[in-house]
């Protein structure tokens, strides 16, 4: 037999092995304080209000995929590595602790209130620790300017990837007696002193990013025959705690730029690494930089000098009104925050322009599917934050739940429809 004929076999065979009992799986007491719990969290009377109860369910999913595992391996005949632990490999990433999930939308405005909350029991591990640690009150508001039309700030916590992967690591060595992951995470970075495993534990703290436009400036695109104009966009991009990582990008460019294409300023504590940018390359009015100070842990990137002026000149996003307006609807604590301005709908209207452009049947089908899923201009907010009790989502956007919903269920459909219709007329 075949090792392809081996393993149709083989997965034809898993039916036989049925699903656990999943009713059965969950512990009952105190269903009714985890619904309330998950409930607190959501929105009532909307478009959409879903809860789902997984307690209990983890143990029994990974005891089932353990002897799935084992009869597989045994049906493989040495194809596949016998005596792997799938339970240890699953409760690495930490989903154990998962006990409950909801969702719920409501209308609001001219979109969608749209909010998610994950019930965990005990300390966040494997996967949710990614999303930071304990919430905080945001400060982009105070950080950003008053014209960003995209504003960010976030927790990394890559730190929480390197243990993931040491955790999967152990398993492996526990199964193989061998640990690749572990020689993976000593290997160097190219041009710099520090290894994977300390680049992740090092990418840890708040970053800010901001985007602006400027009118102008137009984006040079490399396609000559681009039918449409893109408004100039700066950006920046700040990490709280990112001094650390200044040597290495110095070192990085000072290895890798040709001669004469950096150069590093120093002035009243102040030092400013510049990208160089010649004459004939396409990038335009960027002339990219960081920066760094001596009284601050903050490392900062730009995309030109106008850019980084920004920080400091003209109002803050807290005095622009429709940022505040959407942000009192948000958590005002929380491990991430992203806002979209009503002028990010300008991008959408050259995209459209684009679309028309390169196809006169498609444009018209691409700009209506983007009407209906961006709907009229308006702010798109949303927060993730880690709580005592879980992890919430919570957002203001133009498609509800039940919308995203219902267009995942079709859209394969439809994609197949697409695939299909040109064969279908060619066999007739």
């Amino acid at each position: 037999m075949t090792v392809t004929k081996r393993f149709l076999t083989i997965f034809s065979s898993l039916s036989l092995f049925g699903l656990p009992d999943l009713a059965n799986a969950q512990e009952a007491p105190d269903t009714q304080a985890l619904f309330e719990s998950v409930n607190k969290n959501l929105d009532l009377g909307g478009q959409f209000y879903g809860y789902l109860n997984v307690k209990g369910d983890f143990s029994s999913l990974t005891t089932k995929a353990q002897e799935i595992y084992e009869q597989i391996a045994e049906m493989a005949e040495g194809q596949i590595l016998p005596g792997m632990d799938i339970t240890g490999f699953l409760q690495e990433l930490g989903l154990q602790n998962l006990e409950a999930l909801g969702l719920s939308s409501i209308k609001f405005d001219k979109g969608f209130r749209n909010r998610a909350f994950a019930a965990i029991k005990g300390d966040r591990q494997g996967i949710l620790k990614l999303s930071g640690g304990p919430a905080r009150p945001f400060e982009i508001g105070g950080f950003a300017p008053a014209s960003s039309v995209l504003a960010m700030e976030l927790d990394i916590e890559l730190g929480g990837v390197k243990d993931l992967l040491e955790g999967i690591g152990g398993q492996l060595e526990k199964s193989m007696g061998m640990n690749p992951l572990a020689d993976a995470l000593q290997q160097p970075i190219p041009n710099t002193t520090l290894t994977i495993e300390q680049l992740l534990a090092s990418l840890k703290g708040t970053l800010f990013a901001y985007a602006t436009i400027d009118d102008t400036k137009t984006l040079q695109i490399p396609e000559p025959d681009f039918p449409a104009e893109i408004p100039g966009i700066d950006f920046v991009v700040a990490h709280k705690t990112g001094k650390p990582l200044y040597a290495e990008i110095e070192s990085l460019f000072e290895v890798n730029a040709p001669q004469g294409a950096i150069r590093e300023e120093a002035i009243d504590g102040t030092t400013t690494l510049r990208l160089l940018i010649p004459d004939e390359a396409t990038l335009g009015f960027y002339a990219p930089l960081f920066q760094i100070t001596e009284d601050s842990e903050q490392l900062v990137m730009a995309s030109r000098p106008e850019a980084l002026a920004s920080m400091v000149i003209g109002d803050r996003l807290s005095s622009n009104a429709e940022f505040v307006r959407a942000a009192s609807l948000m958590p005002q604590e929380g491990n991430l925050f992203s806002y979209a301005s009503e002028d990010i709908y300008r991008f959408i209207d050259v995209f459209s322009e684009v679309m028309e452009e390169v196809s006169s049947e498609l444009g018209p089908l691409q700009g209506e599917a983007m009407a209906l899923i961006y709907g009229e201009p308006q702010s798109i907010v949303s927060v993730l934050a880690n709580t005592p009790d879980g992890i919430l989502a919570d957002g203001l956007a133009p498609m509800s739940y039940k919308l995203s919903l219902a267009y995942a269920a079709v859209m394969p459909a439809v994609l197949s429809g697409a695939v299909m219709a040109p064969m279908i007329h060619q066999l007739r």
